[in-house]
């Protein structure tokens, strides 16, 4: 796509429906591709649709998917239709939420919960035996992977003899703990591909289009209020709950613990912004405070204190807000 042509006006039609396409195919072509493209693609995909009617936004996000999902029978395979179907889903979602004029926090929350069904419903239909039964099979396969992981540490050499008795320990105890919380792992990792995917659109949308794409600005961003009840009740589930209900606390309770993460970060950034702190320094500062688990565990009760006491300012007008 010309840069000129971007910057002058919005490609035309045909135009679009090739560089969707382009976008969509070639990871599909490269699988090594597709942990990096779907971080990505949906968002970039959505700016394609800019200015465009609904009528032919439609039609050609759905004419880009079905020539997508053609081309897998003869180069893609399932899993390559997996890779068409999950893009052109959260290409359709962001769509729609740019449609609505959803926030960026809106809209990282409904990516997210557009992911985390995409992925339950594919675990249900991969095999005839059910969800819990192929959720397990991915369980063990994830298992098996970290014990194959530990025992080439072990040939290594880099554990000494005397030692390995007690790394073994350490190992099961983390290994246990790690399988446990895995879906909160996955949970945290579609709400990073519908996050980054969200600033990817915001970013295009500005640079290309000249238009604001998720609003507003990050040190201003803010989750609905609403989320403080499903903490509470995660955090009741967590301590007082017995299996299977203890363990969907433990992971709920984590999963929003990185939800009020990125709003302490937005928070953090405000008052670093308001102090002028140059934007190399902040960079550094986001680092040190994600490398520690105390600094994760800090900036996200500061997220979570700041449904009560407004941190930023933001019920003040917008003309009295940091700019």
């Amino acid at each position: 796509m010309p840069d000129q042509e971007l910057r002058q006006g919005v490609p035309r039609f045909y135009i679009r429906i090739f560089w969707a396409l382009g976008l969509l195919v070639v990871p599909m072509l490269v699988p090594p591709f597709w942990a990096v493209a779907q971080v990505c693609v949906p968002g970039a995909l959505l700016c394609l649709l800019e200015d465009l009617p609904p009528t032919r936004a439609v039609a050609l996000l759905w004419l880009v998917t079905a020539i997508s999902l053609a081309l897998c029978t003869v180069v893609g395979g399932v899993v390559g239709a997996v890779w068409i179907l999950e893009a052109s889903g959260l290409w359709s979602v962001f769509w729609i939420c740019r449609r609505r004029n959803f926030s960026g926090p809106e809209t990282l929350l409904i990516g997210f919960l557009f992911l985390a069904t995409a992925f339950l419903f594919f675990l249900m239909v991969a095999s005839p035996k059910g969800f819990l039964y192929t959720y397990s099979k991915l369980k063990l396969s994830i298992s098996k992977q970290m014990d194959l992981a530990y025992q080439q540490y072990i040939k290594m050499g880099i554990i000494k003899n005397g030692e390995r008795t007690q790394f073994k320990e350490l190992f099961l105890e983390w290994k246990k703990d790690f399988l446990e919380y895995l879906p909160c792992f996955f949970a945290l990792s579609f709400a990073m591909v519908s996050g980054i995917n969200t600033a990817v659109a915001r970013y295009i949308g500005n640079k290309f289009f000249n238009t604001q794409v998720f609003g507003p600005e990050f040190s201003h961003w803010k989750f609905p209020d609403e989320l403080i009840w499903l903490a509470i009740a995660s955090g009741a589930l967590a301590l007082w709950g017995h299996n299977p209900w203890n363990i969907l606390g433990k992971n709920a309770l984590v999963f929003l613990g990185g939800i009020y993460y990125i709003q302490g970060i937005a928070i953090l950034a405000y008052h670093l912004k308001r102090l002028n702190i140059p934007a190399f320094l902040r960079g550094i500062c986001y680092a040190l405070i994600s490398l520690e688990w105390y600094g994760l565990l800090i900036t996200a009760i500061v997220g979570l204190l700041d449904v009560w006491f407004d941190l930023r300012r933001t019920s003040q007008p917008t003309s009295n807000q940091e700019k």
